[in-house]
């Protein structure tokens, strides 16, 4: 069909429609356990026009509202929150803005490992694969997405938990 064609049947796309990016994250039954016990933790999901505020962004800015509109200042398009209990599986289809280039979630664990806690994806990448991630006692992996890793960070499997060691 020609594009007038298809307008006329109302088969073309809206070119500003939100772009589905299927997110699943499973919890582990050890979740945010860093004091021993398992527990519920906050996970944050991200709408983003670049990455870099997001990747420098301590996890002290990013729980405190004001200090996240301050760290984050204009790069950020939309947010929300998702509760995780140990053992849930949260899948969710994002409907994410047609003006985001990257998705972001981070875990607000009690005590997160360092560089284990949030990541990054670009949303062309992950509305093809889509992303997959576990949620652990002190960290986050990465079974199904490409991440986008800080600059000067070196690379590394998110998909291994190995040798990550919760902060006590």
């Amino acid at each position: 069909m020609t594009g007038g064609m298809m307008d006329m049947a109302g088969l073309k796309k809206d070119p500003n429609a939100p772009v589905d990016v299927k997110l699943a994250i499973h919890a582990g039954e050890n979740l945010n356990a860093s004091s021993g016990q398992p527990m519920a933790v906050v996970t944050k999901i991200y709408y983003l026009k670049n990455a870099e505020a997001f990747q420098r962004a301590p996890l002290t800015q990013l729980v405190d509202t004001d200090a996240e509109k301050a760290a984050l200042g204009d790069s950020i398009i939309a947010s929300r929150e998702v509760t995780l209990t140990p053992g849930q599986r949260y899948e969710h289809l994002e409907k994410v803005p047609k003006n985001a280039a990257y998705i972001a979630v981070a875990g607000l664990f009690y005590a997160p490992a360092p560089q284990r806690w949030k990541y990054v994806f670009e949303v062309k990448t992950a509305e093809d694969s889509g992303i997959v991630m576990g949620a652990h006692a002190c960290a986050m992996s990465v079974v199904t997405g490409q991440i986008v890793l800080p600059p000067g960070m070196p690379g590394f499997d998110p998909a291994r938990l190995g040798s990550v060691q919760c902060p006590s």
